[in-house]
């Protein structure tokens, strides 16, 4: 099928990123991210010139073409803007994000988070959840909340099994859960009168 990855990142670009963004937080990624996906489109925006190429569709390459931008100087760029009346839209290939627009995108977009922050963060973690993170903290008290309720469930279980075993040792007939069954018993060892 049509190759739909909106990148051209490789898992070792992706480690390489993820130590440039230390202390970054999620929005601080996020504004990343939109920036670098925006900076191919600008790309398209700005373009003076566009050239054919084949699009791989399925495997077949008859006749199958799209636009992408490049320099005034390509020999096989045609002078075109994508805002001009005639410009074929519906070819328009946008270029996929590389790395070197991510590392643009982290170097114009800078962390929200100061160190200091951080610092401040991992003290009150550290204060409030030991050396465990705050997840794995919460899931044990939860486990422990859990364990506790069973445990008070059972003690409530006995103590009624208990209640019900010196009933049934004083009267009898509420060992049958029918109560069809007690009437029967009943009317068996019942004394006539």
């Amino acid at each position: 099928g049509t190759d739909t990855m909106l990148h051209s990142l490789t898992k070792s670009d992706l480690i390489r990123l993820t130590k440039m963004t230390k202390g970054y937080s999620a929005s601080d990624l996020t504004n990343v991210v939109n920036e670098a996906l925006m900076m191919p489109v600008r790309l398209c925006h700005k373009a003076s010139h566009f050239k054919e190429v084949h699009v791989n569709n399925g495997g077949s390459f008859w006749g199958t073409t799209g636009l992408v931008p490049c320099a005034s100087n390509d020999p096989n760029g045609k002078p075109m803007k994508m805002f001009d009346r005639d410009f074929p839209a519906e070819k328009l290939l946008v270029p996929k994000v590389t790395f070197a627009h991510v590392k643009r995108a982290i170097a114009k977009i800078r962390p929200s988070v100061s160190d200091t922050e951080i610092r401040r963060h991992e003290k009150f973690a550290e204060k409030f959840c030991g050396d465990q993170n705050i997840t794995s903290r919460l899931r044990n008290e939860e486990e422990a909340e859990e364990k506790e309720l069973l445990e008070e469930l059972n003690r409530a279980k006995e103590s009624s099994m208990m209640r019900r075993m010196s009933s049934m040792f004083s009267n009898p007939f509420l060992v049958f859960t029918n109560s069809s069954e007690a009437e029967h018993e009943h009317n068996r060892t019942a004394v006539p009168q």
